[in-house]
């Protein structure tokens, strides 16, 4: 069984201000002094949704079926507020961001409506973290924290108390070892299945960690690291579920 994992863009207000338009670019003259705050990377939750920030991109995970989205973003710490550009097929989304503890919070503009069948003009960028209808979207995520477990007790734990899993492990990113049942080919690469019963561990792989998969064999001990997204149904194998991660990187592999 393969995991389909379906993921999309976890900034829901946002997607429509890249789909829709929200000016070019080049309509705000580039950056001279570009500093990096390592502060924003890290996962964060967005309401139940994932997003995990690193170096000059974000991925968005909704749930479990379409392969995860990717945004090129460019940072500008060096302003007050610290602006935050978001780039998607050419359109540029214009915001704002900071980071307090454990909490990001982000204002983008939008571009105002115009009626339809009118082009929209290019938005501006807030001054103020501030939510004004039609015209800004404020979000505020917070931080999740690294985690780790045996595939047996991460199982232990969904299936004993899902609410303390989704505390623990949902979300976040974990280093899992356990051991390996079978590799198989899945969307976008492979996925890697640790099978405790009665629920299996099913880890996402992009393609190019093929030739180290392909040393791995059944019955390997292997520590996994990858982003937890919590317990789903397997597409296609009715009423089986499984716990399942993305974004897999191999810690360490034992024969």
């Amino acid at each position: 069984m393969i995991a389909n994992y379906r993921v999309t863009m976890s900034l829901t207000l946002l997607v429509s201000l890249l789909l829709f338009g929200v000016g070019n670019a080049d309509d705000e003259p580039a950056k001279t002094k570009i500093e990096r705050n390592d502060k924003l990377d890290g996962t964060w939750d967005d309401e139940g949704k994932i997003c995990v920030i690193t170096k000059n991109e974000i991925t968005i995970y909704y749930s479990t079926s379409q392969p995860p989205t990717k945004i090129k973003i460019t940072i500008d710490s060096t302003t007050k507020p610290k602006q935050i550009d978001f780039d998607e097929k050419g359109s540029a989304g214009l915001g704002i961001y900071e980071v307090v503890g454990d909490t990001m919070k982000y204002c983008v503009g939008m571009p105002p409506s115009r009626g339809k069948g009118i082009p929209r003009p290019a938005a501006t960028r807030p001054t103020e973290f501030k939510q004004v209808p039609g015209e800004t979207v404020l979000r505020t995520l917070k931080r999740r924290e690294p985690a780790a477990g045996t595939a047996v007790k991460i199982q232990e734990t969904y299936l004993e108390n899902e609410a303390l899993a989704d505390v623990n492990y949902t979300g976040r990113m974990v280093t899992v070892t356990g051991t390996v049942q079978r590799i198989q080919r899945g969307e976008g690469g492979y996925v890697v299945a640790f099978s405790p019963k009665p629920v299996h561990l099913l880890f996402s792989f992009d393609y190019a960690t093929r030739n180290r998969l392909a040393k791995l064999n059944k019955g390997n001990e292997v520590t996994i690291e990858a982003l937890c997204l919590g317990k789903r149904f397997v597409k296609g194998d009715s009423g089986e579920e499984a716990i399942f991660f993305a974004g897999g990187k191999i810690i360490e592999a034992k024969k």
